[in-house]
C-alpha cells in the first residue's frame, strides 16, 4: 500500500482548515507509534 500519494492525507468539510493534513500526518503517526509501544509491552509479558 502506498500510503504517500498525494490525496491520502487531504481532508475535506470540518477538517479542511488550514493546516489540517499536517496534523492529521502527525496523529497518524502518533498512533502507529503508540501500538508499536503497546505491541512491544505485550510481547515482553508474554
Amino acid at each position: 500500500m502506498n500510503f504517500w500519494g498525494p490525496n491520502m492525507f487531504h481532508i475535506d468539510g470540518v477538517w479542511a482548515f488550514a493546516g489540517a493534513d499536517y496534523v492529521y500526518l502527525a496523529l497518524v503517526l502518533l498512533l502507529d507509534l503508540l501500538a508499536l509501544y503497546i505491541g512491544r509491552t505485550f510481547t515482553r509479558k508474554i
